[in-house]
């Protein structure tokens, strides 16, 4: 909660010194009528910590108090988003409806999954350059690497933190099934797309982190893509 930019004897001194003058209004500390303006500062200090609050909870990476309003302006929950676990989760899900508006580039999606706390990497393929980790029956033709895209998921991601490179449990929190959800909702309709794990403190120092002319591997089966 923000803070009143005066204290509450501030406060008080202000609302005595627009008392009138006269012996029955005193305006010692020990006094009733100290304690009554001092009553009556509690509320005009409370005001100004609302108001001061009010700048915060109106943007919803910070909001707390008009959390709600935000779920029911952006249609919170959906088919993408279920409930929230905490108050940042829910941040961030207001945060990423907001920003999906539509968008076809890397870097679109990308700030997609930054908003869900995820940091990605897209691979683009063509029937000359695919990849191997794929799940079976997800290509049936070559010509099917044209209209894929593969997004590689960094396990080190600031929401998946807690589940210590899990693959399952990462794959079932609910920040992984909203990015899915996303993606799915919001790609090209003529393209597919699959989600790979990868530890991105792997690839520190790696001069050679992209395509392979070569070879099309490294560890994990995950494949070379540009950073």
């Amino acid at each position: 909660m923000t803070k009143s930019r005066f204290s509450l004897a501030q406060y008080t001194a202000s609302l005595k010194s627009l008392l009138p003058r006269g012996r029955v209004w005193p305006r010692g500390l020990d006094t009733t009528q100290h304690e009554l303006m001092e009553g009556f500062a509690k509320s005009f200090q409370q005001i100004d910590e609302d108001a001061a609050q009010l700048l915060i909870d109106a943007f919803p990476a910070t909001s707390t108090a008009l959390l709600d309003e935000w779920n029911m302006t952006v249609g919170i929950p959906d088919q993408c988003f279920g409930a929230p676990a905490n108050i940042e989760q829910n941040r961030q899900y207001v945060v990423a409806k907001l920003i999906a508006d539509g968008g076809q580039t890397v870097n679109y999606y990308k700030s997609i999954a930054a908003s869900l706390g995820l940091n990605i990497l897209i691979r683009e393929f063509n029937q000359n350059r695919y990849d191997n980790d794929e799940s079976i029956g997800f290509i049936t033709k070559p010509e099917d690497w044209c209209h894929s895209w593969k997004v590689v998921l960094d396990i080190n991601s600031p929401s998946l933190l807690q589940f210590t490179g899990n693959e399952s449990a990462i794959k079932a929190s609910n920040s992984f099934k909203a990015l899915s959800c996303l993606l799915g909702r919001y790609k090209p309709a003529h393209t597919q797309f699959y989600i790979s794990l990868f530890d991105f403190n792997e690839i520190n120092g790696d001069p050679i982190f992209g395509f392979s002319e070569a070879v099309d591997f490294e560890p994990f089966d995950q494949g070379r893509f540009r950073k």
